[in-house]
């Protein structure tokens, strides 16, 4: 169905599947209730290559 999406994009969702179970779930629901920022979480998106 999905034929334009290559083996480096299912790896690379793969990885941000991962990172958001692992790194984000745990810590979404106090980040949402304290308003606070994750600086510590986006620097590891960072690093990750998930920013861009």
């Amino acid at each position: 169905m999905f034929d334009f999406i290559t083996d480096e994009h299912k790896m690379i969702q793969e990885a941000a599947r991962d990172f958001a179970q692992k790194a984000i779930a745990p810590i979404a629901e106090h980040f949402d209730e304290t308003g606070e920022f994750p600086i510590d979480t986006v620097r590891q998106m960072g690093e990750l290559g998930f920013m861009g």
